[in-house]
């Protein structure tokens, strides 16, 4: 037999890929949150602008 390697499993390197993958994850979770508040902040003009309208015309 040849003087091969030994092969041993590293629990470190999983745990630093575990740890890369994670700002993209947070990224992806923190964009449907801005877009909520877009929405909500558009709902709000949205409402205001009917509201003028309807106090203009009554």
């Amino acid at each position: 037999m040849k003087n091969e390697p030994v092969v041993t499993y590293n629990h470190m390197e999983e745990d630093d890929a575990g740890r890369t993958v994670y700002p993209e994850a947070q990224a992806k979770e923190s964009l449907p949150i801005s877009l909520y508040m877009l929405l909500v902040v558009d709902a709000i003009l949205v409402s205001a602008i009917v509201f003028l309208t309807f106090k203009v015309i009554f």
